[in-house]
């Protein structure tokens, strides 16, 4: 009886805060905004197709920045419906312990993420380059990063997550074609690292793959990934997806066309040294990606200049990079690792 009261209390408490405040108001017909620092919860069942109670159809929109606002989900709560165009734009919290789907996304994405089961565990996602949020730092483990994606997950409870992605997410130029490559990759104090996780075989049922056009399976166009292990996502300021690296031996080699390259030390501390004996007398361009797959520095070189170009690594964080020659319309490449102590 106490907790029908208490729950009376609460729904009532929420409808004065909705009438009372201007933390809450109503955009486009058939979307909803709750404003900086504040709340709509809810109780039974919302239907992001049809709206529910007091909280419309559509999109809701969230404050990211500031003060963040959320859309609760109360103690047996749930949703139904959600999908591009109709879900959350902004944070998302759950107030229970049972498994839950975040209904997440933007007006032109959709991303939800499952959890194990965790109360207070509040999530958004981010349908931009999370190259901003560090300077790029990454362990030697992590070979490239998404450039079109990330998700802030918040809560102190130990939790599985699983991440959804879809064709939008170009898993194929972040893993090169190789799916099995494919991690969880979060920021902690600043600097990129693997996640332990596995891609999952058959995409997660709660993620309602029918609904959203999907196979059933993961592959490079659509799929699950799950977390290894139970983790706090507090100890996390960021994730996205990632592949990892390959070995990398200390003097790397490419063939291509009979067009040899090669590169040392791997890992470099302040300076990598590029061979370019086998094609000595040609012009060409010397150019060196981040993990993001940005172009950071690019040089040209023609038949005076020394069989030996040197790239000033000392400005560089730690992690991986990529360095391609181009010879005419031919071109080669290889990886190395920045790893340098302090």
């Amino acid at each position: 009886m106490a907790k029908k009261q208490d729950k009376i209390i609460w729904m009532l408490t929420f409808v004065l805060a909705f009438f009372l405040s201007d933390v809450v108001h109503s955009q486009s017909a058939g979307n909803l905004s709750i404003l900086e620092n504040g709340f709509v919860s809810v109780f039974g069942e919302h239907n992001f197709t049809e709206g529910s109670g007091f909280i419309t159809e559509g999109m809701i929109t969230t404050a990211r920045t500031g003060k963040e606002s959320y859309l609760n989900f109360a103690p047996g709560s749930n949703w139904t419906g959600a999908a591009k165009g109709r879900c959350v734009d902004g944070y998302v919290q759950v107030h229970h312990n049972e498994p839950f789907v975040f209904p997440i996304g933007t007006a032109d994405t959709y991303r939800p993420v499952a959890i194990s089961g965790g109360v207070n565990t509040a999530a958004a996602y981010f349908d931009k380059s999370p190259a901003n949020l560090s300077n790029g730092a990454a362990n030697a483990k992590v070979d490239r990063l998404s450039n079109k994606e990330y998700w802030d997950i918040k809560g102190d409870k130990a939790v599985s997550i699983s991440f959804l992605w879809m064709h939008s997410s170009d898993i194929s130029s972040t893993t090169g074609g190789k799916l099995s490559t494919l991690k969880v990759i979060g920021l902690r104090n600043g600097q990129w690292e693997v996640v332990p996780s596995a891609v999952d075989e058959k995409i997660d049922k709660r993620f309602s793959t029918k609904s959203l056009g999907i196979r059933s399976t993961s592959d490079l166009t659509s799929g699950t990934i799950t977390t290894a292990t139970a983790i706090v996502p507090n100890k996390y300021e960021y994730f996205t997806l990632g592949a990892i690296a390959d070995d990398i031996d200390e003097r790397s080699s490419t063939v291509s066309d009979n067009f040899v390259v090669s590169s040392y030390p791997n890992p470099v501390k302040n300076e990598l040294y590029v061979d370019l004996k086998e094609i000595s007398g040609t012009k060409g361009t010397i150019e060196i990606y981040n993990l993001y797959g940005n172009l950071i520095e690019e040089r040209t070189y023609d038949n005076t200049s020394n069989d030996i170009e040197y790239v000033n690594t000392s400005s560089y964080v730690n992690g991986m990079y990529k360095v391609v020659v181009r010879v005419d319309n031919r071109q080669v490449s290889h990886k190395f690792v920045v790893n340098r102590t302090h």
